[in-house]
């Protein structure tokens, strides 16, 4: 009986073989790598139909199939009631966040870490703030990472014109110091944060920083225009 007591207290006490705490995690900048991955993961739940539900669909170019739902209706016609899940829901865009922060908060520990890591992280949490603030107006800001399931469950909201020019602005810029890779597909390079600056600058009207980020992303030399 006491052997039997003692072995399941052993079992019951392993670290999952497959599975890293967070404080032996972000220890590499392969580790890192695998966490700025999870962040575009999380981006992959949060963008699968919302760059069209949030965007071309409430648009006039946008023509109704003969058959719709009623959620896709509310979203067509700008009528969206908060009960249509698809269209409302945050929690999505909150885990892409909180991946983010996480990985803002630990990357600069690591040894010799690989800035273009630390500059994708700042740039997809600006990314992702940006088109909060875009849809939802003014929306609860976390910039830290959230440990604890019970942590910050209500908090109100921070004005969206706040979060633009507080944290989205400092963080597209803080990518644009880190970042050294000029362009590449699938992930932000210092060719994606200028086009992304240039969005967020014409949002904010102020079209002169738009213009020189432009001119930025002109001097690289990795585009050209179409004939």
């Amino acid at each position: 009986i006491a052997l039997t007591g003692y072995s399941c207290e052993e079992f019951l006490n392993e670290q999952p073989p497959s599975q890293t705490s967070d404080p032996e995690f972000w220890q590499s900048n392969s580790q890192a790598n695998s966490g700025v991955g999870s962040i575009y993961d999380a981006m992959q739940d949060a963008y699968r139909d919302k760059h069209y539900l949030w965007g071309e669909t409430r648009a006039d170019n946008y023509i109704a199939a003969p058959l719709i739902t009623q959620q896709e209706a509310e979203v067509l016609f700008n009528l969206i009631t908060p009960s249509n899940a698809q269209a409302t829901q945050w929690n999505d865009h909150y885990r892409m966040i909180n991946r983010a922060n996480l990985a803002i908060d630990r990357i600069p520990g690591i040894p010799s870490f690989d800035p273009n890591l630390l500059g994708e992280a700042h740039a997809l949490r600006a990314y992702a703030y940006f088109d909060a603030v875009r849809v939802w107006g003014g929306v609860p800001l976390f910039s830290e990472p959230i440990q604890a399931l019970n942590q910050e469950l209500s908090r109100s909201r921070t004005d969206g014109e706040t979060l633009l020019r507080e944290l989205v602005v400092p963080d597209m810029l803080r990518a644009e110091e880190l970042l050294t890779i000029p362009s590449r597909e699938f992930r932000f390079s210092l060719a994606g944060i200028y086009c992304f600056q240039a969005n967020v600058y014409i949002w904010l009207k102020d079209f002169e920083s738009a213009k020189v980020a432009l001119e930025k992303l002109e001097e690289l030399n990795a585009f050209s225009l179409v004939t």
